[in-house]
């Protein structure tokens, strides 16, 4: 799988995972065609805040991915933030 990261100055961990909520909902509604049949597909995503989840890009990083792992074992298509 593959990973991206978002960076959102300004932007407090709350109203950056309720804006990747939004996207995930609007996303995971979509039906796409295949060769065959229509399918739809879901995404996760960890959010980590600077002033919370680490000093310096490599922690804050970590801290997201591991956020991100934790959401994926709860449930497939999830935003985690704690």
């Amino acid at each position: 799988s593959s990973g991206y990261a978002i960076v959102v100055p300004g932007t407090t961990a709350q109203a950056l995972a309720q804006a990747m909520e939004k996207a995930l909902d609007d996303f995971s509604g979509q039906k796409f065609s295949g060769n065959v049949h229509k399918f739809s597909a879901s995404f996760s995503a960890g959010v980590s805040s600077s002033s919370l989840d680490g000093e310096n890009l490599e922690e804050i990083i970590k801290s997201a991915h591991h956020k991100l792992k934790a959401g994926r074992r709860e449930k497939s298509g999830a935003v985690s933030v704690s």
